[in-house]
Formats: structure tokens, sequence, C-alpha cells
């Protein structure tokens, strides 16, 4: 049989062991990012250099949009077709007092202006007669 000290060593030589297996993977681990770094630098790299050429894509169509819609802008369709129904608006209420104004003046005037009818009384049918030949009854 082991003494008491040779069981105390054995044990301590475990844990000294173990402690450096877990060091040897801490430093394989180490080993493998230190590898890995100058391939995730250059991956940074080309994202950064993808990203500016994105960036400055982006500017250029959100330039070009800019410019459509100032365009867009200047011209106002919508302002454009509200002033065409409101000019045929406008037009069509002309179009309708040059039209009443024109009864007024063509029928209606020389209707008033004219001088009386001299009326006689028709005895065959018991109305007012007129020298021109119509018959206006009294009602």
């Amino acid at each position: 049989m082991m003494s008491a000290e040779a069981r105390l060593l054995s044990l301590q030589l475990g844990h000294v062991e173990t402690s450096m297996k877990r060091q040897d993977d801490i430093l394989s681990r180490v080993d493998l990012a230190v590898q890995a770094l100058p391939a995730m630098q250059a991956a940074l790299l080309h994202l950064r250099e993808q990203m500016d050429k994105e960036f400055q894509r982006g500017s250029k169509i959100m330039s070009d949009h800019e410019d459509r819609l100032k365009a867009v802008e200047r011209d106002m369709p919508g302002l454009k077709e509200l002033r065409k129904y409101v000019v045929a608006g406008v037009v069509a209420g002309i179009g309708l007092m040059a039209g009443a104004l024109a009864k007024l003046v063509i029928i209606d005037v020389p209707r008033f202006t004219a001088p009386p009818a001299i009326l006689h009384v028709n005895r065959q049918s018991k109305g007012y007669c007129c020298e021109d030949g119509f018959e206006a009854r009294a009602v």
C-alpha cells in the first residue's frame, strides 16, 4: 500500500495534469482565434467596402428620386387637372349666363317693349281678338 504522502502527491499530480489539459485547450482555442483574426479582418474590410459602395449607390438613387419628385412638384399634375375643371366650370357658367342674356334680349325684351295690340270683342267666341287674328281668351 501507498503511504499517505504518496497519495497526496498523486492527487496533486492529478490536479496539475487536469490543469495542464485545460490550459492546452485554452491555448489551442487562442491559437484558432489568432489564426481566424486575419480572415475576420479581411472580411470586415470587405464588408466596409461593400457598405460604402451601397451607401454611394443609395445616395445616387435618393438624389435621382429627389430630382423626379422636384419635377413632379414643379409640374403638379393634380393642380393642372383641377385647373382644367375650374376653367371648364367658369366657361360653362359664362355660357349659361350668355344664353340667358341672349334669351332675354332676343325673346323676352321685344315682347315687353312692343306696342300693345288693340283688342276688340269677338262676339262669336265671347273672347278678345287682336287685329292680327289671334285670340286671347279671358280667364
